[in-house]
């Protein structure tokens, strides 16, 4: 990909029905009342007009209202709750698609203090910060940990400042500009 700011190609007809089929029977239906299984049985010709729209929504960061609803739902856990998302079928489906693209901005940009990613926990990062802070007491260091539950402020993020920091860290605009649309 020669420039941060160009989204990848547009994915095929082929490529477009084939991912809602990747999904299990036991997926959850969306928010929209689709099952997200329901988009491999478009035609050709919606898929003709769904692929270019998807991918203007991609490059101008603007969707429609009706694509945009998500509603979170807190599971409960063995203590507290964890948030999940309802996203409508398409965005389920295209981010399915876009998935590979996403997956290589974190790898790009990972931080070992991130809890979320491939094999950490939010249990791992306490403890990590645990362990740090207490080995710099060790030494008659100053120490001090920060860890936020986004259960609790996860509809407060500023989304400005994170498209700022996401070009701070050179994540691909066009990624940035889809994901924060949402």
């Amino acid at each position: 990909q020669a420039d941060e700011d160009t989204p990848p190609p547009r994915p095929a007809i082929d490529a477009v029905r084939a991912a809602p089929r990747a999904f299990t029977y036991r997926t959850a239906q969306t928010v929209d009342g689709f099952h997200v299984k329901h988009n491999s049985h478009l035609s050709d010709v919606a898929l003709k007009v769904v692929v270019p729209c998807s991918a203007l929504f991609e490059a101008t960061g603007l969707m429609p209202t009706q694509l945009r609803l998500i509603i979170v739902v807190l599971l409960a856990k063995e203590v507290g709750f964890r948030p999940i998302a309802l996203y409508p079928a398409h965005y389920r489906v295209w981010w399915k698609l876009r998935r590979p693209y996403g997956d290589e901005g974190e790898r790009t940009n990972d931080r070992p203090y991130w809890p979320a990613g491939k094999g950490r926990s939010a249990d791992g990062a306490v403890w990590r910060a645990s362990a740090k802070t207490e080995f710099g007491t060790l030494d008659d260091r100053e120490a001090a940990s920060f860890l936020a539950d986004l259960v609790r402020f996860f509809g407060r993020i500023v989304h400005a400042v994170l498209a700022h920091r996401g070009r701070d860290l050179h994540f691909p605009t066009w990624l940035l500009r889809a994901r924060l649309v949402m």
